[in-house]
């Protein structure tokens, strides 16, 4: 298996595995390669650094990479965008949308005084300010409905 880094037109960043470079190349020019963020099907490998690595460190790797790949942790990549999509659709429909107020009501979330069933846009320097109070965030994707 290879992981490469991939990207698409938009910028969207997101790691793919492949049984060989060929099954990449074949999958890339049969236009089955999608960005599960934008949909865009003009994806290609992003610029990454090699992995150089002594034995010892290559049969950590090794180990490192069986368990990674798992079958209790694996999907097809097909359904990421479909399982990005519900979780998108879950939370506008369950969650307060606080918009542009939402550092404020994380602060408040994480002193304990409002629940966590709120969604927002903060800027990046508020995410930073807030990921440095150690408060965990997750960046919600939007997702183009077909």
């Amino acid at each position: 298996m290879i992981k490469y880094r991939l990207i698409c037109d938009n910028a969207h960043e997101v790691d793919g595995w492949f049984p060989s470079n060929r099954e990449f190349t074949k999958q890339k020019k049969s236009g089955q390669l999608i960005c599960p963020i934008c949909n865009s099907r003009r994806v290609d490998k992003a610029i990454m650094a090699p992995g150089i690595s002594d034995s010892v460190n290559a049969r950590k790797l090794a180990r490192v990479r069986e368990d990674t790949l798992s079958t209790d942790q694996m999907m097809p990549a097909s359904q990421a965008q479909h399982v990005l999509r519900q979780i998108s659709r879950y939370v506008k429909k369950n969650f307060e949308n606080v918009g542009d107020r939402f550092y404020g009501e994380a602060v408040k979330c994480d002193d304990g005084d409002r629940d966590d069933q709120f969604y927002g846009t903060p800027t990046k320097k508020e995410t930073d300010k807030l990921l440095d109070k150690g408060i965990d965030l997750f960046h919600v994707p939007k997702l183009k409905d077909n």
